[in-house]
């Protein structure tokens, strides 16, 4: 009888549900990551890198076990149409993990949190020439801010800061590939997993046979912290995949500046790394065009329910 009123009510608790999935996994991303990196600072980053993919595969596997869907997994490995999409984002993820790490253990985690500020506009950049968002003046104004920071970043240090780009990109391109991947988001995790283990397992042997393995070098603590990355792994990459099927890609982009925001306060407050006069520059620009796209939005949102 209330057909359009059901609607509305379950597109706004999809909404809801999403907004919910995606600030825990911010949150997550933004400390208890950077946290956990830091503590496993001195072994070799390729050996840690594949000692996340080792122990999240196990676990996901268990879940999707448990929740009685393995079925899914099956169906999403002989599937190519599955398959084409998430060799891709399998790459963009292991090159996004494999950033960020060195970026936590060789103490650039003020520019990995600038990689992440730009997540959001690149994303909308994205949302807007590759899915047809359309971007309004305003929002179109906030991503132009962004680039000029970069540039003048670039020209003050003469180089572009790679590890801030290199998350920049990569990451919102693994999650337009996710979005247009019909694969739910723990059996898209878990395929991504499987394609890159071999090559993780290969790193891992390599390590061992060398004798430079975290559990050979490392401290105890190290030996106890590095099976739990899989934990680490996976939860705020569930949540952000559940998330971006849930809503628009801008969105899902907007909402991302939460976790360069912990990043950037653990690397000053805790620990101690300096800002330095170029980094101010394009900070002060990211986010202000994220208060401009910001305060957009709401006036948009505002308007439309008047």
């Amino acid at each position: 009888m209330y057909p359009s009123g059901s609607m509305t009510t379950r597109t706004d608790k999809k909404t809801i549900t999403g907004v919910s999935q995606a600030l825990f996994g911010y949150c997550w991303w933004g400390f208890v990551t950077a946290y956990f990196y830091h503590q496993l600072r001195g072994p070799e980053v390729l050996d840690l890198l594949s000692w996340r993919v080792l122990s999240a595969l196990p676990i996901v596997i268990l879940v999707l076990y448990f929740s009685r869907s393995i079925h899914r997994l099956r169906e999403a490995l002989t599937s190519w149409a599955n398959i084409r999409w998430l060799l891709l984002s399998a790459f963009l993820i292991l090159v996004n993990w494999l950033v960020y790490i060195w970026a936590v253990v060789s103490d650039q985690l003020v520019d990995a949190s600038l990689g992440y500020y730009l997540n959001p506009l690149v994303s909308v950049a994205l949302g807007a020439f590759v899915l047809r968002e359309r971007l309004r003046p305003v929002q179109s104004v906030a991503v132009l801010t962004a680039l000029v920071g970069v540039v003048v970043f670039t020209v003050m240090v003469g180089h572009l800061p790679w590890i801030a780009i290199a998350l920049a990109v990569s990451f919102p391109l693994y999650g337009l590939i996710r979005k247009q991947c019909p694969t739910e988001a723990l059996v898209g995790l878990t395929v991504e997993l499987i394609i890159i283990f071999p090559l993780m397992f290969t790193l891992t042997l390599f390590f061992i046979s060398r004798g430079e393995s975290v559990f050979q070098t490392g401290t105890e603590a190290q030996g106890w912290l590095t099976p739990l990355s899989g934990i680490v792994t996976i939860v705020p990459l569930v949540c952000y995949s559940a998330a971006a099927r849930k809503l628009k890609f801008s969105t899902v982009g907007m909402l991302q500046y939460i976790a360069p925001t912990g990043q950037l306060l653990s690397a000053v407050l805790l620990f101690g790394e300096k800002m330095a006069i170029q980094n101010w520059v394009v900070f002060v620009c990211v986010w202000i065009a994220i208060i401009l796209y910001s305060a957009d939005s709401i006036i948009q949102h505002g308007s439309n329910r008047d």
